[in-house]
């Protein structure tokens, strides 16, 4: 029965990270103006919500900020879109005996999200407006980077808290 589980849960998580990834693939299918406008949209919250004196400032202070932090917009959403891509295909791989036992086996996780990152960014490369950026790459994988470090800290407290006492009663019993 426990096997038909496992399965099934990699069955839902291997179509979850396909859909993941076109998700992505739509983002970075858009051309610089629907691109920039999913951005200002954001930056437009960001800036009414944080920034009382905007509409006093002059125009240049103005587009200075707006610019400033439509870039860390940008990248930001970058760094999720691979954290949320990292952290599916982690789930995948913890499914598997061989990654529980050697943890290095998530390698492989960076590996496919820097590939995945860096065909993306080739991809936008022919997206009328949109450039490709190495740095871009960078920023994908530190996000899938850092939902493997934060997954691998969940598992172990589960496995700490919740796994691991439960084993040990067994054995004393």
């Amino acid at each position: 029965m426990r096997k038909y589980i496992i399965i099934a849960a990699r069955g839902i998580l291997i179509a979850a990270i396909i859909f993941w990834m076109m998700t992505i693939f739509g983002f970075s299918a858009q051309d610089a103006e629907a691109s920039q406008s999913t951005s200002d949209i954001i930056t437009g919250k960001i800036i009414e919500t944080f920034v009382d004196n905007y509409d006093d400032m002059s125009a240049a202070s103005q587009r200075e900020l707006w610019d400033k932090i439509s870039f860390v917009v940008r990248k930001v959403g970058h760094f999720g879109e691979y954290g949320i891509l990292g952290g599916l295909i982690f789930l995948l791989m913890i499914t598997f005996e061989k990654v529980r036992k050697n943890y290095k086996w998530l390698i492989l996780e960076l590996v496919v999200c820097a590939a995945y990152a860096s065909t993306d960014e080739f991809h936008q490369g022919f997206v009328a407006g949109r450039s490709p950026m190495i740095r871009d790459v960078f920023i994908d994988t530190a996000g899938a980077f850092t939902a493997v470090v934060i997954s691998l800290c969940i598992w172990h407290f589960i496995l700490k808290r919740f796994v691991m006492p439960e084993k040990m009663k067994e054995a004393n019993n």
